[in-house]
């Protein structure tokens, strides 16, 4: 996390800040105080986006690919759901590159088909040893999709409120989201700086939405918790761009030196 601050400019006090922030948030105690696989995988979402981040920011960069590919791989193999993190790298290389050539394509693509092909061996040795590609058996889900996002944005919302009843962790959840799509689309100094990392939340939080909703998966807010120490770095990001570079636009017309003058004028 402080890692993807640096990234983004935000300066090490924020970064170490953010960092501190991380470790202590509610979803992350939770997931290092179990004996599952979240832990691991909590670390390298974090260190995908990272360095997915910085290798849109500085191109190409064999040594930051080869940690990409091998983190995205690992991640994939500890939850199947690291198949988000591979598509939103995908889309966040696409929209990335700054000039389409075959060259820059072609290494969009190869990074996350390379990080599939242990997920793809693994799949295979489980058809040839059980007889099914997950050596699991998920059910159709009842539950409406609307449902699944009511509970997935009051999940997210829990994670700052402390609880998850009531109507505030479902609105704090969805003012994540707007940060999210917020990051994405919002501009600083001419570039998008926050825009590979909000993609690949998004595309994560995609997957754990399909997972649900179609494949039976049930709604826990253990799948979502990658998603909980990033949310607060593209917030400070996305206000950094908006004090920076929005602000002083929209200033010279609403700047009370020019509102009160003209409404005394009218």
């Amino acid at each position: 996390v402080r890692s993807l601050a640096l990234h983004l400019s935000l300066g090490p006090p924020a970064a170490l800040g953010l960092g501190l922030l991380a470790v202590v948030l509610p979803p992350v105690i939770d997931s290092d105080t179990s004996v599952l696989s979240e832990p691991m995988f909590l670390a390298l979402a974090a260190i995908v986006a990272s360095t997915l981040t910085g290798i849109v920011a500085a191109g190409a960069d064999r040594r930051r690919s080869f940690v990409l590919v091998t983190a995205l791989a690992a991640a994939c193999l500890t939850r199947y759901l690291g198949v988000g993190l591979v598509a939103g790298s995908f889309l966040a290389l696409v929209v990335g590159t700054s000039q389409r050539s075959f060259t820059s394509i072609r290494r969009a693509v190869l990074l996350p088909a390379l990080a599939v092909v242990p997920l793809s061996l693994w799949f295979l040795r489980n058809i040839v040893v059980g007889g099914s590609a997950t050596a699991a058996d998920y059910g159709a889900t009842s539950t409406p999709l609307l449902g699944h996002v009511l509970d997935d944005l009051s999940g997210i919302g829990s994670w700052y409120t402390g609880h998850s009843d009531g109507a505030l962790p479902l609105v704090v959840g969805a003012l994540a989201i707007v940060v999210l799509l917020g990051a994405v689309v919002g501009r600083g100094q001419g570039r998008r700086p926050a825009a590979p990392a909000a993609l690949l939340c998004c595309a994560y939080l995609g997957t754990v939405l399909f997972a649900q909703s179609i494949v039976g998966l049930d709604t826990d807010d253990r799948f979502l918790r990658p998603v909980a120490p990033l949310v607060p770095v593209l917030a400070l990001s996305l206000v950094r761009t908006w004090w920076s570079v929005a602000l002083p636009q929209v200033r010279p017309w609403w700047w009370p030196s020019r509102l009160v003058p003209g409404l005394v004028a009218s």
